[in-house]
């Protein structure tokens, strides 16, 4: 029996396990890697609570994501997850949070999700990885992961950074809300340029690079006017609530011309990861919001 078998469960039996073991708390997130990096801010932090990926926990039916209302996908059943207990009780609801990925939320107004609840927390940034998108961590990663200097200060380096990450989460946006069904080319890392240490990406050259050619002309050209749009609608406050995350490590193999084993993208992901501070990231609404919720051995 595989692990994803013997640990999935339907809300119903959650529930009642729930009843047998009161002091039983349990994190749902959207994926493995999510789900290791929540596992170590966990146990640094001295919670008990149990951190699975949605998939590997709980069987959720398409008419309870289709009842919520969102897109399928682990972050539309975490939202439905979260949307169907609000008809259990606030003491049984206590034993369960869910943790999705803001993604396009911060554009506009408000977080994206159609629903407020004390048991569906929502990233303050873009994702769980751009978390790791600081001076500190940038810092860490370049001095001690990789041993290398950058020919700017960091400021600039990291400046740079977000703002080509947002010209790839634009280009992303506007290609997912035109229904066209394309995606961003899977190569588009590369689309960027580098000049002494200074990354530069257009989400518009993106969008000409994936839509090249005649027939696409049309599309093209409502799209681009659609990033003119959207650019509006940016969070003025951190624009890494524009960033997504599994940008960031193909960026910078690009940007710093990476090769060997941390020309790979999860290797730097990883590795960017691990430079997080813990302390930094109880600090985060998101991370406080979550202990509050799950408990500490301190608390």
């Amino acid at each position: 029996m595989s692990q994803r078998s013997s640990t999935r469960r339907t809300l119903d039996e959650l529930r009642t396990l729930y009843s047998l073991f009161p002091d039983v708390r349990e994190v749902l997130v959207e994926g493995n890697h999510d789900r290791i990096f929540l596992v170590a801010f966990i146990v640094e932090c001295e919670s008990e609570a149990v951190v699975f990926a949605v998939d590997d926990r709980v069987l959720v039916e398409k008419d309870l994501v289709d009842a919520a209302g969102v897109d399928e996908g682990a972050r539309g059943r975490l939202i439905a997850i979260a949307h169907a207990i609000q008809q259990w009780d606030e003491n049984e609801r206590a034993h369960l949070t869910c943790l999705v990925d803001a993604d396009r939320g911060y554009l506009g107004q408000g977080s994206g999700i159609p629903f407020s609840y004390p048991e569906l927390v929502v990233t303050d940034l873009g994702s769980i990885e751009v978390y790791a998108l600081t001076k500190s961590c940038i810092r860490k990663f370049l001095s001690v992961v990789l041993r290398v200097e950058v020919a700017v200060d960091l400021d600039t380096f990291v400046s740079s950074l977000e703002s080509a990450l947002v010209e790839l989460f634009l280009a992303r946006a506007v290609l997912h809300e035109s229904g066209c069904g394309i995606s961003l080319h899977e190569k588009a890392a590369k689309y960027g340029r580098h000049d002494g240490g200074v990354v530069q990406y257009s989400a518009d050259e993106l969008l000409t690079r994936t839509l090249p050619g005649d027939k696409n002309a049309d599309l093209l050209s409502e799209l681009k006017t659609r990033v003119t749009q959207m650019r509006k609608d940016l969070p003025k406050d951190d624009l890494r609530r524009a960033v997504r995350g599994h940008d960031i490590a193909p960026v910078l193999i690009h940007a710093l011309q990476l090769k060997n084993d941390f020309a790979h993208p999860e290797t730097v992901e990883r590795a960017l990861c691990g430079c997080v501070d813990w302390v930094d990231l109880r600090q985060q609404h998101t991370f406080a919001a979550l202990l509050e919720r799950v408990g500490t051995k301190a608390a």
